[in-house]
């Protein structure tokens, strides 16, 4: 018989942080918004619409423009206007003038089963 598992905690996920998200289907922000819940309840999740939205968050609290910085982004790569991989690099891009630029972790995602898409 197998045994129920308890999932593994990660300190830092119980720490306080901030997580910025990016998705232009409504129904995705609130799912991903639903399971950071679960696995870091005391983060705080900022939801966008899209990258252009991400990046200028981003760039706002990186600078200190009244708001605490970001620990963590979630970008969905098939947003129109401006996808995760353009908002991946043009994040990367501040990273002469925004240090956190360089090192904020970044989590691409999409919801696609196309072939090209899964590799």
């Amino acid at each position: 018989p197998r045994r129920p598992t308890t999932p593994l905690r990660d300190p830092i996920l119980d720490r306080p942080c901030r997580v910025l998200v990016a998705d232009d289907v409504s129904c995705n922000l609130e799912i991903i918004t639903f399971h950071l819940a679960k696995v870091a309840p005391r983060a705080e999740v900022v939801t966008v619409d899209d990258g252009y939205a991400l990046v200028e968050a981003f760039e706002r609290a990186a600078l200190g423009a009244g708001q605490q910085p970001f620990d963590a982004l979630f970008v969905d790569l098939g947003m129109p206007r401006c996808d995760g991989f353009r908002a991946t690099s043009l994040i990367r891009a501040m990273g002469d003038r925004l240090p956190a630029a360089r090192t904020v972790p970044i989590c691409a995602f999409t919801a696609s089963t196309l072939p090209d898409d899964v590799e």
